[in-house]
């Protein structure tokens, strides 16, 4: 187990987390990604991800619970765990946290990751988007968009994909929700999930 291995670690003290999880991923042959205040550790079947301080993920964590099973986000497949562990340039007082998710794809060459992109993009304040149904039609004609793009094609990528576009309107437009961009769109076979929305 993650955590136990790097509780034991022999020179947490003087190591850093970095250093702790290269040995583990060595030990074990797993792959690692790290973003901007996590990492996720890729098990075959599902996922851990580990941090240490990033309240916007947290914040997602309560969202997910409230709107559990929402298919348009992920499966949190364990509870939130802890250990009190102290490396080398980390902040005193913090403790390295985990959950278990489940596994995603990525599928960046998507119409419906290129219209997630050029929403992030246009940065349009939540009181320009609309909410839902009809007026999803509308979206696209506010966006600023390259002249090779196709304004019909992303008009029909908003409306094919319209449930997930109301629940991103909803997170930004009622949650403040600031990091919906085409990275942080994952795939369940076809179906989008937003992975984390929320920066800080």
């Amino acid at each position: 187990m993650l955590l136990t291995e790097l509780k034991n670690f022999p020179e947490k003290h003087d190591s850093t987390f970095s250093d702790a999880l290269q040995q583990f991923i060595e030990k074990h042959g797993v792959k690692k990604f790290e973003g901007g205040q996590a990492v996720v550790i890729d098990r075959g079947s599902y996922v851990w991800r580990a941090w240490f301080d990033d309240p916007g993920y947290e914040r997602f964590l309560k969202y997910i619970e409230t709107n559990h099973g929402n298919k348009f986000l992920p499966k949190i497949l364990s509870k939130v765990r802890e250990e009190p562990i102290q490396f080398k340039r980390m902040p005193k007082g913090k403790t390295i946290k985990y959950v278990k998710i489940e596994k995603l794809t990525q599928n960046i060459q998507s119409d419906l990751s290129a219209a997630v992109e050029y929403l992030y993009m246009n940065f349009l304040k939540p009181t320009d988007l609309p909410d839902s149904g009809k007026e999803l039609a509308n979206l696209a004609t506010k966006l600023k968009i390259p002249r090779d793009v196709n304004p019909d094609d992303l008009k029909t990528a908003i409306l094919k994909n319209q449930d997930f576009f109301t629940v991103v309107l909803d997170l930004i437009k009622h949650h403040d929700a600031n990091d919906i961009n085409s990275e942080n769109v994952m795939f369940r076979g076809s179906t989008p999930v937003i992975i984390d929305p929320f920066r800080d």
